[in-house]
């Protein structure tokens, strides 16, 4: 019945793509909020759904279909509307999604920020950094399972009495204009405020999902802050960008200091207390060269005076976190997109931020905990666990 299908519509089911298109979603929002928005290779896929279900080819066969008729899209609608959590793509499952050869994934779940006595110097020059302990996070597309071509970030982190120093390499060609930013690299920080915070999409309140609800607190508990969300064409490499107040806007450098309850609410910090806390500074290793690293060595204040708009950290406490770059030659005609960035945690797990005390402790560790809090979007390893499993044989014997 299925190859007969196959033939009527003149697809080969081990060959060409699976197309999952989230149409309504991106017809009502912008393709931004189109989550499913992807295309995966069929041959791929199949292959490793044989390997995974003892070489089933029948299922293989069974199951890819069900992603092209219209009920999976139906039923897919259903779903969403109601635990929009569910098309947070783990880990794992964008590494089998991927089309590329090599598959990274999983996510670290966890840095250790050490206490120092002597802070680095914010200038780019990573000569401070030589004995802090490195971690290697995988950057996965914000809305795709595709990694980010250049490798993973490098993160590294301190702090003392007053402030947390971070060190973030990552790998890819150097790329300056300063007449168009989406021609020069940028990069954001995130940090968990409201208990109910998801990585994904900035926070995902679900009063949010086109713009700011009339009364914003309705979203406290999905808010985010956004640190040092720079965009470099007003900047120079090694020159050092100081903190401002008044507002988290930053009319020098274009490091904004923002938060945000979903990508259709957010702005800068711009409470009574409201300031930008953030200094920073960037270089590249080999400007000249069609490879190299960019660095950027940035700090805030611990604590603020702003708790509306700002997470505050402490020594001794753990904070969830997350890093995100957008790649100056996503388009080598246009730079990069909003949309285009690619995010720690493969766009859905935080990183728990470890401020160790002076023993090395941390209190309230989250680790071990994901932006849902469930198994859908952990990074465990395991490729499709129980629940995914049970919801592929649901949506099969929906369709059957």
């Amino acid at each position: 019945m299925y190859r007969e299908k196959e033939e009527r519509d003149g697809y080969d089911g081990r060959q060409g793509l699976i197309s999952i298109i989230y149409d309504e979603t991106c017809r009502e929002t912008s393709s931004s909020r189109c989550r499913f928005q992807q295309e995966v290779s069929t041959s791929f896929v199949c292959d490793e759904l044989r390997r995974l279900w003892y070489n089933t080819k029948r299922y293989c066969m069974v199951l890819c279909n069900i992603l092209r008729r219209s009920v999976y899209k139906k039923m897919m609608d259903h779903i969403a509307r109601s635990t929009s959590h569910l098309f947070v793509l783990p880990c794992s499952l964008s590494a089998l999604l991927s089309t590329g050869p090599h598959s990274r994934s999983t996510s670290v779940e966890s840095i250790t920020c050490v206490p120092v006595t002597t802070a680095p110097t914010i200038d780019g020059d990573t000569s401070d950094w030589s004995s802090v302990e490195s971690f290697e996070a995988p950057l996965t597309g914000a809305l795709t399972p595709t990694e980010y071509p250049y490798g993973n970030a490098t993160i590294q982190c301190v702090y003392d009495d007053e402030r947390v120093y971070f060190l973030f390499e990552v790998a890819g060609p150097y790329r300056f204009d300063a007449a168009d930013k989406h021609k020069c690299a940028a990069i954001s920080t995130m940090f968990k405020m409201g208990s109910e915070a998801m990585l994904y999409d900035m926070g995902n309140c679900p009063l949010a999902k086109t713009s700011c609800p009339t009364n914003l607190t309705e979203c406290d508990d999905y808010k985010v802050d956004i640190g040092a969300h720079w965009e470099l064409a007003t900047t120079e490499m090694g020159v050092a960008y100081g903190t401002s107040n008044g507002s988290g806007k930053d009319n020098v450098a274009g490091k904004d200091d923002e938060y945000a309850v979903s990508p259709s609410c957010r702005m800068d910090d711009n409470d009574a207390n409201a300031a930008n806390e953030w200094e920073g500074a960037w270089t590249h290793t080999s400007p000249n060269s069609t490879d190299g690293s960019y660095i950027f060595e940035m700090s805030r204040m611990l604590s603020t005076a702003s708790t509306e708009s700002d997470a505050q950290l402490e020594a001794g406490k753990a904070t969830d976190f997350g890093f995100a770059i957008w790649d100056p030659f996503e388009s080598e005609s246009n730079g990069w997109s909003d949309a285009g960035h690619y995010v720690t945690g493969c766009s859905a797990d935080w990183i728990s931020l470890r401020l160790v005390d002076e023993s090395g402790n941390v209190e309230d560790d989250t680790s071990t905990e994901t932006s849902s809090d469930s198994p859908e979007t952990s990074s465990s390893g395991i490729i499709f666990d129980s629940r995914m499993l049970s919801l592929s044989l649901v949506v099969l014997g929906y369709a059957l």
